[in-house]
């Protein structure tokens, strides 16, 4: 949140921010240090679930190409990990309206790397096993920082940068995340399976990777662009 804070003064933070595909509320959670309320939008109730209950965060069930708020009502909007799920040119022409004039839109990835050099073997596990379980649904990925693809859609690019930052799990705690990524989900509301045999079925196969003391630190990497609507 250090970069966003970064295009307010202390005097004028967001008094409301769209967090636009907010999935289970992570991103949610930390928009609350910058700003006065929080629209946590998504379009899988499964994901809005995990959101937590706040009276400064909003949860809305609803498309991002169709949103249901008012012309200029927001200061800021965050789009993470879900701009290569959108009809990007709906998206963006609803971002522009949203929008109150100068305000920006972020958006930002953050991949999982996947790697633990002190795990032998984890990266097979997750590709090999993990992967073929639970696919990655369809996207439509694009480069963050090619201007000509945003001005093609309405927005200039601002600024761009690549973070890195190193979360630490559990073994408990990496199933918790690992269900809520949209490989999991995706297999969830399709009705293939349900989040208990999913959390049953990791449990298991972790056992090689994890005990249930142990810690383990995980590199995650990502984009993040910066967008004013032109």
């Amino acid at each position: 949140m250090g970069r966003v804070r970064r295009l307010f003064s202390p005097t004028s933070l967001p008094r409301v921010t769209l967090d636009a595909g907010c999935g289970t509320g992570l991103s949610t959670r930390a928009l609350l240090e910058i700003s006065h309320r929080v629209v946590a939008l998504d379009s899988s109730a499964q994901m809005l679930s995990f959101v937590p209950s706040n009276d400064r965060i909003h949860r809305v069930l609803a498309q991002c190409e169709q949103l249901p708020l008012t012309s200029r009502s927001i200061d800021l909007i965050s789009a993470g990990c879900v701009i290569h799920w959108l009809d990007r040119a709906a998206f963006m022409t609803e971002a522009a309206r949203v929008l109150k004039p100068g305000g920006p839109l972020i958006v930002y990835d953050d991949y999982f790397m996947r790697e633990q050099p002190e795990i032998p073997g984890f990266r097979v596990w997750f590709e090999q096993q993990y992967l073929q379980r639970y696919p990655s649904p369809p996207r439509n990925w694009i480069p963050l920082d090619d201007p000509d693809r945003w001005r093609a859609v309405g927005f200039a690019l601002a600024g761009f940068e690549r973070f890195d930052h190193y979360e630490t799990y559990t073994a408990s705690r990496f199933v918790d995340y690992l269900l809520t990524q949209s490989n999991v989900i995706s297999a969830v509301e399709g009705g293939g399976e349900d989040l208990e045999s999913v959390r049953t079925w990791l449990n298991g196969s972790l056992i090689p990777f994890f005990t249930e003391s142990a810690e383990r630190r995980f590199r995650y990497t990502g984009p993040i662009a910066i967008l004013h609507a032109r």
